[in-house]
């Protein structure tokens, strides 16, 4: 396979098959951020494992539902055995090479009937066939499918190696065939297998499925940048700057990519295929989870846990991959985590800073001294993150979050337009923290969200900005006043 070291970015969402290729040279990534490559390739990804439509199906069987498996019947040949080819088709029963097979049926895991309708080739070289597939006898994919070998399951975002099995995921919006055209090809297995372990790892960086139990954490079009250590990808990326760079400070310009997460491939034993959790997240990403371990445990807080350990604690990217990583993406930052710091009778909630529990020291934020106890609220939209959103939900209206000072007493109040300061107060440096939405979101809006509210002091000066609804003690009820809504995932 082709090995370049070109950088592949790659774009988080599904916008189907109409997605403009464009290319950026020499981007100016800032202070504080890694620059892997000069030239940068977007392509369109998704938060659904197989497509939308795909995705809906449900059975009686913890395999997905269009996971089909012993047999299909072929025009000409009758029922044979299912013969997936080593890249994405199905291969022919007498020549043994990938063809359309139209007409060839086959039955779901759910009972339903599929029909192949045609069949064309994508790349001949990987051995990559779009085919037309009927569920029903309706069509179940618009931009056509790839047939890839194995099952996937629907408890849990795992692909089993199961050489009588075909799963078809859906090109335009099912990332694991997205993850095929960007160059992660599985072919027919073994799992244990290189280009098996990059397609599986590919699929989670393409939906943020840091537990490995099919739950999604990103918003459809955010943009990724993407290099694996498997030299028969059809782009194996080669970072120019190899040196792992602290994260940057806040706020992140838009056209920034920062290091996200460090993925290993799944666990093999005698049970099957165990999902891994990414060998590390970076600062940033942390800082948009509460505090505290995640997925049952197996991905340590390096804030609250001393076994935990951040992306940046590695010095080289090459580091990574010694300790496991077989792929490492860096990404556009669609969201900051916003927190509430607190100091005797004062409060101050804002972005800036860093958040951290026991094992870590927390950074004041604006170079503050004696503020503690961060409280997450939740997370801050930024400027790349409102365009992303705006992409999928363009009548969405957004206000900014900034933190003013007051010129006589000295308080720091977070608020936004729809909650005006008030005289006294103006703008600290450093621009606005990120966006809230003005109002609270429509129905299939992909994350959770809160209001976000404000709230001033009994008998004082300090204002308070939180998600509670009901006024800390020492706060008054009656001056609640709505800043925004922030999303809580």
């Amino acid at each position: 396979m082709l090995k370049t070291t070109s950088l592949v970015c790659l774009i988080l969402g599904a916008l189907g098959s109409g997605c403009v290729v464009s290319v950026e040279t020499d981007e100016d990534l800032g202070v504080g951020e890694d620059a892997l490559g000069n030239n940068a390739i977007h392509e369109p990804q998704g938060r659904y494992q197989l497509g939308g439509l795909a995705d809906g199906f449900t059975g009686p069987t913890p395999n997905h539902t269009l996971s089909v498996s012993s047999t299909m019947n072929v025009p000409s040949y009758g029922n044979v055995d299912m013969q997936p080819g080593d890249g994405a088709c199905l291969k022919d029963p007498g020549t043994q090479q990938c063809a359309a097979l139209v007409g060839t049926t086959m039955t779901g895991s759910d009972g339903s009937t599929l029909q192949i309708q045609s069949g064309v080739v994508v790349d001949a070289a990987t051995k990559r066939w779009s085919y037309t597939v009927l569920r029903n006898g309706v069509a179940l994919c618009a931009n056509g499918a790839y047939p890839l070998g194995g099952r996937w399951r629907r408890d849990g975002e795992v692909h089993e190696a199961v050489s009588t099995d075909v799963t078809w995921a859906c090109r335009g919006d099912g990332v694991a065939a997205k993850a095929v055209d960007w160059g992660f090809v599985p072919g027919a297995g073994p799992a244990t297998s290189a280009d098996w372990q990059s397609h599986q790892a590919a699929v989670r960086v393409g939906r943020a499925d840091y537990c490995g139990d099919g739950q999604t954490h990103t918003f459809k079009n955010s943009l990724i940048e993407l290099y694996d250590s498997n030299p028969s990808t059809i782009d194996a990326i080669v970072p120019s700057d190899p040196v792992i760079t602290t994260a940057p400070s806040l706020p992140v310009s838009a056209n920034s990519y920062v290091l996200e997460a460090a993925w290993q491939a799944d666990a093999q034993g005698p049970g099957g295929t165990t999902p891994s959790v990414p060998l590390c997240l970076s600062r940033l990403r942390w800082q948009t989870f509460p505090l505290g371990n995640r997925c049952g445990g197996a991905l340590k807080d390096p804030r609250v846990d001393v076994d935990g350990v951040y992306c940046e604690d590695y010095t080289l990217y090459a580091d990574l991959v010694t300790a496991g990583a077989i792929l490492v993406n860096r990404s556009q930052i669609n969201d900051v985590g916003l927190y509430r710091w607190t100091k005797a009778a004062d409060s101050l909630t804002t972005v800036r800073g860093f958040a951290s529990g026991s094992a870590r020291p927390s950074v004041q934020p604006y170079g503050l001294n004696g503020y503690a106890s961060p409280t997450r609220e939740g997370t801050l939209l930024t400027d790349a993150g409102k365009a992303v959103v705006l992409s999928t939900f363009p009548n969405l209206t957004f206000v900014q979050l900034q933190v003013y000072v007051h010129s006589v007493n000295g308080d720091r109040m977070a608020t936004s337009t729809l909650a005006p300061p008030g005289n006294g107060y103006s703008a600290m440096a450093g621009g606005a923290d990120g966006w809230l939405l003005a109002a609270a979101p429509p129905a299939g809006f992909p994350a959770s969200t809160a209001p976000l509210y404000r709230f001033k002091q009994a008998g004082g000066t300090d204002w308070l900005t939180t998600v509670s609804a009901n006024a800390p003690a020492g706060y008054s009820q009656n001056t609640r006043a709505l800043v925004g809504y922030i999303l809580t995932w």
